[in-house]
This record gives structure tokens, C-alpha cells and sequence, in this order.
């Protein structure tokens, strides 16, 4: 595998995007539909693990129809809090899950 800096002017020829310093200018098409700005427009969370992963979010699997995201949390501080937060839920509902399985066996002795 071979591996160029961004700044290398053999980038353009071998990455699949075709960008680089190497790469012509070229002129815009009448056809073509995107500016320049938009064809390097980052690409969303969404579409980075559809892409890395192969994990679609943006399909609901049970409808197979579009899911709209609300919301994204990129603070780790705030996932930290909301994964913190579904952890003492769970556990709280394990426990309680625990209480009555014991209390239930209990009654049945």
C-alpha cells in the first residue's frame, strides 16, 4: 500500500477522490449541477460510517424507509454525560430486574 502526504504532487493520480495538488484545474461543465464548494463539501457522520463501516443510519431498518437525524453530539464531555446517563438507567432497570426475579422466587417457594 503505498502512502503520499496530502501536499504530494502523485496524490491526484491514486487516491479515489482524484484530489491532490497534482490535479488539473478543470472547467465547469453546463451540466454538471455541483459547485466546487459543494463537490468538497465534507461529508456527515452519516455518511462517514455508512462509508467506513458499512453501518446505515439514515435507513430505518424495520420500514426500510428514510430516518431523519435530529441531533448529533461531537462534545465528548456530552456523549460521556449521555452514555453515562443510559448506563445508570440500565443498570437501574437490571436491578430491578434482579429484585423481582428474587422476589418471585421467593413467593414460589
Amino acid at each position: 500500500m503505498v502512502s503520499l502526504p496530502p501536499n504530494s504532487k502523485h496524490r491526484a493520480e491514486i487516491t479515489p477522490a482524484k484530489r491532490g495538488k497534482g490535479k488539473p484545474a478543470s472547467s465547469r461543465e453546463e451540466g454538471d449541477a455541483k459547485t466546487p464548494s459543494e463537490s468538497r463539501a465534507a461529508m456527515t457522520w452519516a455518511q462517514r460510517l455508512k462509508r467506513v463501516f458499512n453501518i446505515d443510519i439514515q435507513t430505518c431498518p424495520d420500514r426500510q424507509g428514510p430516518v431523519k437525524i435530529i441531533a448529533a453530539s461531537e462534545d465528548p464531555d456530552v456523549i460521556h454525560k449521555n452514555l453515562t446517563h443510559l448506563t445508570l438507567i440500565n443498570a437501574f432497570k437490571l436491578n430491578l430486574l434482579y429484585f423481582f426475579t428474587n422476589l418471585l422466587e421467593k413467593c414460589l417457594q
